[in-house]
């Protein structure tokens, strides 16, 4: 099996089309390129809602560049850039296009981006792309990711509020309301849920009806569709139910998911860490397993200024956990330059493909990722509690945030959206607890060993359950108030190898919360202030509950402690669920675990630009350990040594880089 790069390209018709072609062929058969992903009304190009009339140069100049292709097996896809359309950018509808336009939750109309309810934009949407399967049958029609509620600009972030939505909404609440209204109860904290439950049901049948509608209008053209989706948690604050999406989408074909790239423009690797472990993971586990999934690789504006070789390359070779077909190359820019080899992509690309070959003919599926299970839900945004109640952003969920922080301080994590789950360790955020009964949560932390964080002692006070992890009351602290500067271990812990052993509390943590406990808990650290004296216990584990008191700040740097990740190892050693999960013991390298029946597959990525060693920790026993990499893509046995669980070897780690180990 081959892995895919699809290269996105802009072919402008009209415009030194063979200087362009000849190039673009010669990149492809230099890079290893399987598929030319053809844009048609692109970016800097984009009339709006390009016509039949008017797409037909695209349509006949990317007919002819797919018979130049097929010469050298490189098939052609289509990537129409509007759907909804990402922004007005000050484009209009053209005369005869009588669409429905969005409206935003202040009232603001848009000038050309359509509401999905729209029947003559629907009737539309549906012969256009009727047109490009007919008359280009390319291998995959894929959907842009405008197909969206929210992200439209200059609108105000949050949906569409136009006669047509307010319609539905008021029929489900089976009541009539106005548009400021509705959007206030939406978001208030202390409004009746049944406004949310509302916002969150027609936006989930909406997006997931005009999918399958779409789907059986191309359904006698037999084209595989391709959907190209953003944010996981934002897909989650409109109520995007994507397994949903995705089984509309499967009328004739397995449809293909580009999954949301970590960075757009070049960011230290640790950001990147935090944002793949966060958004792409969380997307790829909320989709049905057998949907064809490629990372989007792209370094907008599209020139070396925004990100080097080296950061595309690397950012290519961490995505593997994904399991991925392929990946999408989004690398040259849209004004019609085409392709510049002085950039050097096709060099990187080609050395890396044999690697990105031998992960894809291991044949792993995604469901076989073994680790601590976090628990997300696609109704969150239905039940959480906004703070201001100001902007719909506040519906944005952060139930995955143990997702970043456990990936990035080497413990191997999977999401989990089974409320049911026994006998294994989970790790809880935010306000995740609020999608379950009291029964469920009882249940939840009786039957597993669980980890949370502070925003989930709210919740569960509020809900009189604070006695399943020990506490009694409760007091958040603001970070940088002067309530709090730092914590230390225990005497006699030495986690650092050294006495009282330190980590700073007072920026980038989150709030503190000081926590008032029913009776004994065992102590890993406590908090105290910048003069000495005593705040709280920090780090605590009761009975089977083990509490991390801040709260769900988004890439907690301040947090990425070594006396915190040596804590919460040292928990979870001793944990009887643990089997399953992975440590590394150098910052950044994250652990991805895929379990077996014949052999495990570890993937160990290192978002630093430091070489690390390879050593990780489980308490599953292997006799023979084999190797793969981008410098050595032919997997190949390794000495080691198992010290009580601890795998060491004498290899080391690149920076900005993976390795593939087969556990046996």
């Amino acid at each position: 099996m081959s892995f895919k790069y699809s290269l996105r390209f802009n072919l402008l018709p009209n415009f030194n089309v063979e200087e362009r072609l000849e190039r673009l062929i010669s990149f492809c058969n230099k890079a290893l390129i399987d598929d030319v992903m053809f844009f048609i009304d692109a970016e800097d190009f984009n009339t709006g809602h390009i016509t039949i009339e008017e797409a037909k140069a695209y349509v006949e100049v990317i007919k002819y560049a797919k018979l130049r292709l097929a010469e050298y097996k490189i098939t052609t896809s289509l990537n129409p850039w509007v759907t909804f359309l990402h922004g007005d950018r000050g484009r209009k509808l053209k005369t005869g296009q009588d669409f429905d336009l969005m409206v935003s939750p202040v009232g603001e109309v848009a000038s050309a981006t359509v509401c999905p309810l729209s029947k003559n934009w629907k009737k539309y949407f549906f012969e256009i792309y009727h047109y490009y399967a007919t008359e280009i049958k390319p291998e995959i029609l894929w959907i842009e990711d405008d197909f969206r509620m929210h992200n439209h600009e200059p609108l105000e972030y949050g949906g569409c509020f136009c006669k047509l939505h307010m319609d539905l909404f008021q029929k489900h609440l089976n009541e009539e309301i106005s548009r400021e209204e509705f959007v206030n109860n939406v978001l208030s904290p202390e409004a009746d849920q049944r406004y949310r439950e509302a916002y969150i049901a027609v936006n989930r049948i909406v997006i997931s009806n005009l999918a399958k509608e779409l789907a059986e209008h191309l359904k006698d053209t037999n084209v595989r569709l391709g959907l190209m989706t953003g944010l996981a948690s934002t897909l989650l604050a409109e109520g995007r139910d994507q397994k949903e999406v995705f089984n509309n989408l499967s009328e004739t074909k397995t449809p293909a998911n580009r999954l949301f790239i970590s960075s757009y423009r070049q960011s230290s690797p640790q950001l990147c860490g935090w944002i793949f472990n966060i958004h792409p993971m969380l997307s790829r586990s909320m989709i049905p397993e057998k949907v064809l999934c490629y990372n989007e690789i792209e370094n907008f504006p599209h020139t070396l200024y925004s990100k080097s070789t080296n950061f595309s390359a690397f950012q290519l070779e961490t995505s593997i956990p994904l399991i991925l077909t392929g990946s999408t190359l989004n690398i040259f820019e849209f004004n019609g330059n085409g392709v510049l080899d002085e950039e050097g992509f096709s060099e990187k690309l080609s050395l890396l493909k044999p690697y990105l070959n031998t992960f894809k003919n291991l044949d792993l599926k995604f469901k076989q990722l073994s680790g601590v299970k976090v628990m997300v839900s696609i109704d969150s945004a239905k039940t959480l509690k906004t703070k201001s109640g100001e902007a719909i952003e506040e519906l944005i969920p952060q139930d995955y945030w143990w997702g970043g922080y456990l990936g990035q301080v080497g413990i191997s994590f999977e999401y989990c959206t089974d409320k049911f789950v026994k006998g294994d360790v989970i790790a809880i955020a935010s306000q995740y607890l609020r999608n379950l009964s009291k029964e469920e949560i009882i249940s939840l932390f009786k039957n597993n060993y669980v980890l949370i964080n502070g925003d989930v002692i709210e919740v569960l006070v509020e809900y009189g359950l604070g006695h399943l992890a020990g506490i009694k009351d409760y007091e958040r602290l603001q970070e940088r108030t002067g309530l709090y500067s730092y914590e230390e271990e225990v005497q006699g812990l030495n986690l650092l190898g050294i006495s009282n052993g330190r980590a700073s509390s007072q920026y980038f943590c989150g709030d503190f919360y000081k926590i008032d406990y029913l009776g004994e808990q065992k102590v890993y650290t406590k908090a105290y202030n910048y003069d000495g004296s005593y705040v709280a216990d920090a780090i605590c584990e009761v009975s089977n509950v083990l509490i991390l008191p801040y709260s769900s700040t988004d890439f907690p740097i301040g947090l990425f402690a070594n006396l915190r990740e040596r804590a919460i190892k040292t928990a979870l050693r001793n944990s009887v669920f643990n089997k399953n999960i992975v440590f590394t013991l150098s910052p950044n390298l994250i652990p991805y675990f895929y379990e077996g029946s014949d052999y495990d597959v570890l993937i160990l990525s290192n978002f630093s630009d430091d070489l690390v060693a390879l050593v990780f920790e489980t308490k599953k026993s292997y006799i023979n350990i084999k190797l793969a990499s981008k410098t050595n893509p032919v997997f190949q046995e390794i000495s080691f040594k198992n010290e009580n669980g601890i795998y060491r070897t004498t290899l080391k780690i690149d920076p900005l880089s993976t390795v593939l180990l087969i556990l046996t």
